[in-house]
């Protein structure tokens, strides 16, 4: 759209008529500098190894190699690359409208003895290594913890680990769960 060699027009007066700024233009008709094309090569590899991390994370790694960089930077970097730190994010817990939603049987009920109803739940912890996830399975009346696990991926497997542990213990009429 904006020639650079207009016999009559100059680039600052162009882009004017455009209504873009100049430093966007020249932003732009400069492209990646190699030094970011560097950048994003050390940000992908430290990325591929470690998934979790974040910008923050990323530019105190790239920062001990011994190139100055801000995070804002290694942020911008990132988002160009369409990639951000894996992290647990809010509201986990919010149902999804197209999950069917079954009646509450224990509502009314009176919990009188064990076995009678179990629930499950699953949380995060977060530790100076990383996220990790805890699952319990829990009989109400006695308040006993049944069987729990813990992994660092929020997979089904550990789940299913933590119940068919806490089945050898018993049946429950009830069992609760999000």
């Amino acid at each position: 759209m904006i020639e650079k060699e207009h016999p009559h027009l100059s680039t600052s007066q162009q882009c004017k008529m455009l209504n873009i700024a100049r430093s966007s233009y020249y932003d732009y008709a400069q492209g990646p500098t190699a030094p970011d094309e560097a950048l994003v090569d050390r940000i992908g590899k430290i990325y591929g190894e470690k998934p979790a991390y974040g910008s923050r994370c990323i530019k105190e790694i790239i920062c001990r190699q011994g190139t100055k960089i801000n995070r804002k930077k290694v942020q911008r970097l990132m988002r160009e690359m369409n990639i951000q730190g894996i992290c647990p994010k809010p509201n986990l817990s919010l149902s999804s409208l197209e999950h069917k939603k079954y009646p509450y049987i224990a509502r009314d009920e009176p919990i009188v003895r064990i076995n009678q109803v179990w629930s499950t739940d699953i949380t995060y912890v977060t530790t100076k290594f990383g996220t990790v996830y805890l699952v319990a399975v829990i009989d109400w009346h006695s308040r006993l913890i049944l069987s729990w696990n813990m992994s660092n991926s929020m997979g089904e497997e550990f789940c299913i680990e933590a119940l068919e542990k806490s089945l050898t213990k018993g049946i429950p009429y009830i069992f609760n769960t999000d």
